[in-house]
């Protein structure tokens, strides 16, 4: 493919942080419209009221120019908003593979200011995937997401445009999705065979998500083996090794990480993924369940998707968000993806926002022909799987055994804590310190061994 025709910057990209949410309640038959997660915050001052606007971008998803080398030209208009812009990021995928995002840190738009920006690519291909990412400097973002199909290549029959702020409709209770596009392509009408999930905006008058409130990784059956440890027994493809012979932490096996389509054989490469994030589950009604059922949906396993076992990587890059914001980078996973997202959301009774929505729609999109929502499904686990564990029958006098601690020692956390349990680098590494002196890096957050855990996240090194 010929070389992008765009002057970027390739930056470092913070993974697993939960950005920050600021949001109107909107009553829930309105429909959202605009692709920014952030509305408008009225600022105070003493001498007048000043609305801070949030930043922009949408795509045409159409190229609006080609050349006599194959080459089209996509357009995308960014505004900035308030503040100073401070990201600029294009994902993009050309058939199943997928580029390295590319962010461009200079050229950007005053405050107040507009901008338009070109991306080139190579029309050999039958489909293009973009997806547009625009930050401030008070972290508020926008996105607009956009799938091209090329008429002109023999391997598609349909050439098909959906932008994620598009007219594209979809109502919860509605039989057909209809999108539509630009004069140069078509109209298409599919027949919807999955649950229709209630569509409400986040209310700015909920209660502030708390992680804590979700109390996760706990030993139902008290087996000492917690629920991290139980779903990596669970997803193996092979017989698990133990760190000792407590045979309470797991060590190595063999797992498919569905987000990047490759296997991993330690389990210190892996997080267990909440497949809906926790705080998506508390701003999506979840915050109004008892400390109970919180605590049941956080360690729930009869549906095997409602837990994965997943790249550590790529789950902190996903974090908290849903789909208009993160999609795993194995495109052939994006199908089954949306129906597991929607079938699970559908069964704890939790809505979706409108741009979420369209997301889950634009993925079902890629499915391959003949694929349903009922190939998804998956069949619950009647009855959980037991781990015969092996005791010692050398009996050790209670003077051998015992270690004289000082009152201050913390009680071993064990492989309680995966990174996308912590906001920030400056939380991980807090917790990492408490217990390092004491028991070394008994969660696995630190996978470089340089001493410093989830680097990855916000504020990291």
């Amino acid at each position: 493919m010929k070389k992008l025709f765009i002057i970027i910057f390739i930056l470092s990209a913070c993974g697993g942080g939960e950005i920050s949410e600021e949001t109107v309640e909107v009553p829930t038959t309105v429909k959202a419209t605009t692709t920014s997660t952030t509305t408008s915050t009225l600022i105070t001052t003493t001498t007048s009221i000043l609305t801070e606007v949030m930043p922009t971008v949408k795509i045409t998803c159409e190229p609006v120019a080609s050349d006599e080398e194959g080459l089209m030209t996509f357009k995308f208009e960014v505004t900035t908003g308030t503040n100073e812009l401070v990201v600029l990021n294009i994902v993009s995928w050309f058939d199943s593979s997928r580029t390295d995002d590319l962010f461009i840190s200079n050229g950007l738009p005053e405050p107040g200011d507009s901008n338009e920006f070109g991306y080139t690519v190579d029309n050999s291909f039958s489909q293009y995937e973009i997806e547009m990412v625009v930050m401030d400097s008070k972290d508020n973002f926008a996105n607009d997401y956009c799938l091209y199909q090329n008429s002109s290549s023999s391997s598609t029959t349909t050439s098909t445009s959906t932008v994620a702020d598009s007219t594209t409709t979809t109502v919860a209770d509605s039989t057909t999705t209809s999108t539509t596009t630009t004069s140069t392509t078509t109209t298409t009408v599919v027949s919807v065979d999955y649950p229709q999930l209630i569509i409400s905006e986040i209310s700015s008058s909920i209660p502030e998500y708390d992680r804590d409130d979700w109390n996760h990784w706990i030993d139902e059956n008290g087996d000492c083996q917690n629920t991290r440890h139980e779903v990596l027994i669970e997803e193996t493809l092979e017989t698990v090794t133990y760190t000792n012979d407590s045979y309470c932490l797991v060590s190595t096996g063999k797992w498919y990480g569905s987000y990047t389509g490759q296997y991993y054989y330690n389990a210190s490469e892996l997080d267990i993924d909440h497949f809906i994030p926790l705080k998506n589950a508390h701003q999506s009604g979840g915050y109004n369940w008892s400390s109970a059922k919180k605590e049941e949906f956080a360690n729930y396993r009869l549906d095997p998707n409602n837990l994965i076992a997943v790249n550590l990587s790529a789950n902190r890059s996903k974090g908290a968000r849903g789909p208009d914001e993160w999609k795993p980078s194995n495109t052939e996973y994006w199908c089954e993806y949306a129906y597991d997202w929607i079938r699970i959301k559908d069964f704890w009774n939790l809505t979706a926002t409108q741009a979420e929505w369209d997301a889950l729609v634009s993925m079902i999109e890629t499915c391959p022909p003949g694929f349903a929502y009922a190939d998804a499904e998956e069949e619950p686990i009647v009855e959980l799987p037991t781990t015969t564990t092996t005791t010692s029958s050398t009996t050790t006098t209670s003077t051998s055994t015992t270690t004289t601690v000082a009152s201050s020692q913390p009680d071993n956390p064990g492989d309680t804590k995966n990174c996308g349990d912590f906001e920030n680098y400056s939380e991980a590494k807090a917790w990492f310190d408490t217990y390092y002196e004491y028991y070394g890096d008994v969660a696995n957050l630190d996978g470089d061994n340089d001493g410093e855990p989830c680097e990855s996240l916000p504020g990291g090194p």
